[in-house]
């Protein structure tokens, strides 16, 4: 698809509003499939954007990682992290762009401790 999606760009001006139309329908489609992969991973994904806000969580990532808001997109992806441990952790990550592994961190999910992995 992204080829497809290169070469129409390139030809953009000189699209038909049908076939706009038509393009526009298919990248809702991928963009609708996309989501619905990632949603289906237990394992959480927070994915940011070349200045590191927050630009996708998908639903694993919504049951593990407690967010600072409800609209957390858009900000620097360790401010979107109300938990400070895990905060730090992905801030300092980015930052120094190393490979962790082996990170576990503790956290209270209503009333219940759940040891969260984390992976740089």
């Amino acid at each position: 698809m992204r080829k497809f999606l290169e070469r129409a760009l390139e030809k953009f001006d000189k699209l038909g509003q049908e076939q706009l139309h038509s393009l526009i329908i298919d990248l809702a489609a991928d963009n609708d499939r996309m989501d619905g992969v990632l949603d289906s991973l237990s394992e959480g994904i927070l994915v940011a954007d070349a200045d590191n806000n927050l630009v996708l969580v998908n639903r694993g990532a919504e049951r593990l990682v407690p967010l600072s808001t409800t609209d957390a997109y858009g900000l620097p992806i360790w401010e979107a992290i109300s938990d400070a441990e895990i905060a730090d952790f992905v801030e300092h990550t980015v930052a120094s762009q190393e490979s962790v592994r082996d990170q576990e961190f503790t956290l209270d999910l209503k009333g219940m401790s759940r040891i969260l992995p984390g992976k740089g």
